[in-house]
């Protein structure tokens, strides 16, 4: 089938104007915003703990909004990591455009409302993308226009929304295939054509938006490659080639920012942590492209995905993201099928493109797939191929388009009209959701409560005060025992003059001081802080049994009984008095290489679980060597022994599950700046909670002089 223009310009602008509205007005409906003041309330607030990521993107969103990112330059935000500025160039980001382009509309309309525009225009231009491509390749209008709706508003884009707004940003692989056509279409692309440039602008948009995607777009494209070159020798190859490689230069144009860092201030091996088991446990399964999500509006559907999440110990990504719905999954059927009886029948030739996509996409993502056998090899960056349902789903729909296209010329009036229309609202009606996002109730108040706290706290205390903020989380992708990973960020919404210590990417030493902080009594907390020259001490209950109740008692019994609540009750600051003379906190020790992120519980144990050998790294500030004494237990699940050796210092201990090790008072001579401590171990590791584990170091203390016993 060969691509073409629509016949009908103007016609098709038309329907895809009404297909743009057609979505908007669907998609108002099942997020509940038809009133003005429903528009200022997000979608979602990472009210439960699977939408946690979203108060990150709302940080990228303010920090844009306020004029501290930009696309493509190093991004650092003053008004957090506190006392310092906050780096946001270890942890890879390539949706920049996007990030700032909703920062922007946020200055017109603010905050939340740009937030709720951005998901609602990614999902209408999934739609449209399809509509464009599907027409591109000669499909009838009517049935492009049912498989856009499907594909604006498959499954996948409700449940990652706004919490994982840079996947909901898929509807750029329905052009994606349109270009895999188009290479493999015949002789193929020519250098210099109109769809050759069009190719190459898809390409740069795809290296602009998630890496997810832009790995499968090289991947498709490179499949048209083969088939072009064993056509046609290796000249016909060569538009797809370049275009993978605009592809490629984009994505590369995008992390500069983390390229330049990097070389400027050394690899941060600790800011993204990834195993060969998260790519297994993420990894795409096809059982869950047909398991409808447990709130389906059908309750026989919704009992079997009740029971299907119970029984199920590799869930993929929740909420549930991959069903295709009946229509999707009657696609993916028919393409199936369709391809199987051609190979049967031995008549190669007419094996669909869509078939060999989407299988080379199953092998690629599924479990112990080509993924898999990569990560085995140690290149872990892509854990969750789950997504790659979303482009499995696009193939499936757009093979149904191209066939239906073909099979309705031949039907009487009106089926060719009605059949499309009976299948889009049946199909509709049974994928979408009866209501997207969180609780609108529940999430304004909270975010009322903490409009009113923020404000409260930005009046009382001076202008840039520093607000130090317990417990200690590390930033990104560190959840602590009743927070989820960046609840830190929410005063930082709705403040301009407050700066906080939370929000800086995790793995760099000089930012390692605030765990000095933990293990400090209240009263000594007080005072190194006010040293610092903080202004407050903000602390979120739900990290404290007790409801943080005793904390509170012992900061009024040091002498700070100037409090601000918040509404909710689940937040207060405690208001200190800033030295006026504030000195720079010291570089605490930095578990670097080699270690999950730090488990602290709820009896005050600070847990450094290994993966293998680690080692962390110490500073020395000063321009002499010192001494240092350091102090921990060494525990293990499985027997082995465990090696301390730098800085002067070289201790063994044999560990197993029922004994542990103890070190008190090791001492450490420090030179002048940075040195490392390496622990290693005689034995592999043991699957854990976190995944493979060796050994667990606990309560690491450095101290200036030896500890009693």
């Amino acid at each position: 089938m060969k691509s073409a223009a629509p016949a009908v310009p103007g016609a098709d602008l038309l329907r895809a104007a009404v297909l743009a509205v057609l979505c908007m007005i669907i998609w108002c409906t099942v997020y509940g915003r038809l009133s003005t003041e429903s528009w200022g309330i997000p979608i979602e607030y990472g009210i439960t703990a699977d939408r946690a990521d979203v108060k990150s993107d709302i940080a990228g969103f303010k920090a844009a909004q306020d004029g501290y990112f930009w696309p493509i330059v190093f991004h650092s935000e003053p008004r957090l990591n506190a006392p310092y500025v906050a780096n946001w160039n270890d942890y890879p980001v390539t949706e920049d455009f996007l990030i700032w382009g909703t920062g922007l509309m946020a200055k017109v309309i603010g905050l939340f409302p740009a937030c709720n525009v951005m998901i609602m225009m990614l999902q209408v231009f999934a739609a449209l993308a399809f509509y464009y491509a599907a027409r591109r390749l000669k499909c009838d209008w009517k049935w492009a226009f049912c498989g856009a709706l499907f594909f604006g508003f498959a499954p996948f884009g409700f449940a990652h929304s706004l919490h994982h707004f840079v996947i909901t940003a898929y509807g750029h692989m329905a052009l994606a295939l349109l270009v895999c056509f188009w290479i493999t279409n015949g002789s193929g692309l020519r250098i210099g054509t109109r769809d050759y440039w069009i190719s190459i602008g898809i390409a740069v948009l795809t290296g602009w938006l998630n890496v997810y995607f832009t790995n499968i777009f090289i991947q498709i494209v490179g499949i048209g490659l083969i088939i072009q070159w064993v056509r046609h020798g290796w000249r016909a190859a060569l538009p797809a080639f370049t275009i993978g490689c605009a592809a490629f230069a984009a994505f590369m144009v995008m992390n500069l920012d983390t390229i330049g860092y990097a070389i400027l201030h050394g690899h941060n091996p600790s800011v993204a942590t990834r195993t060969y088991a998260h790519l297994e446990y993420y990894a795409l399964k096809l059982v869950d492209c047909f398991i409808p999500f447990p709130t389906h509006r059908i309750p026989a559907f919704a009992n079997i995905g009740k029971r299907f999440y119970l029984w199920t110990i590799l869930p993929a990504e929740i909420p549930p993201a991959c069903y295709f719905g009946l229509v999707g999954i009657a696609a993916f059927l028919w393409l199936v099928g369709y391809a199987v009886r051609v190979a049967i029948v031995r008549d190669r030739k007419r094996i669909p493109l869509e078939a060999t996509l989407v299988f080379w996409t199953f092998i690629y993502a599924t479990v112990g797939g080509v993924n898999g056998m990569l990560g085995v090899l140690k290149f872990e960056m892509f854990r969750s191929t789950t997504r790659y349902c979303i482009v499995i789903l696009a193939i499936s729909l757009l093979f149904a388009a191209r066939r239906l296209s073909l099979i309705s010329r031949r039907w009487r009036s009106p089926w060719p009209m009605v059949a499309p229309l009976l299948i889009s609202v049946f199909g509709l009606w049974e994928v979408l959701p009866p209501t997207a996002g969180e609780d609108m109730r529940y999430v304004a108040a909270q975010v009322d409560s903490d409009r009113k706290f923020a404000t409260d706290m930005e009046k009382t205390l001076p202008k840039a005060g520093m607000v130090f903020q317990l417990p200690v989380m590390d930033f990104p992708e560190s959840p602590i025992p009743g927070i989820p990973a960046y609840d830190h960020f929410r005063p930082y919404f709705y403040t301009q003059n407050l700066r906080y210590s939370f929000g800086t990417d995790k793995g760099r030493p000089r930012d390692a001081w605030q765990r000095l902080i933990v293990p400090m009594t209240p009263a000594e907390q007080i005072a190194a802080l006010e040293k610092y020259g903080f202004s407050g001490i903000y602390v979120n209950r739900d990290g404290y049994p007790d409801h943080g109740n005793a904390l509170l008692a012992e900061y009024r019994a040091a002498g700070r009984t100037d409090v601000i609540e918040s509404p909710r009750n689940d937040l207060f600051c405690v208001v200190l008095h800033p030295s006026p003379n504030p000195v720079l906190p010291p570089p605490g020790p930095l578990f670097a290489d080699g270690w999950y992120p730090e488990q602290d519980s709820p009896n005050g144990q600070r847990d450094h679980l290994a993966s293998g050998n680690g080692y962390v790294i110490l500073t020395n500030p000063t321009n002499a060597p010192v001494d240092k004494y350091a102090a921990f237990y060494v525990a293990t699940a499985a027997p082995r022994t465990v090696t301390l050796q730098g800085d002067g210092a070289y201790e063994s201990w044999h560990v197993d599950q029922q004994h542990a090790g103890k070190a008190s008072n090791i001492r450490l001579t420090l030179p002048p700046g940075e040195s490392k401590l390496f622990f290693s171990t005689d034995a592999p590791a043991t699957p854990g909670q976190m995944g493979m584990m060796t050994f667990d170091i606990v309560n690491f203390t450095l101290s200036e002089a030896p500890n009693p016993e």
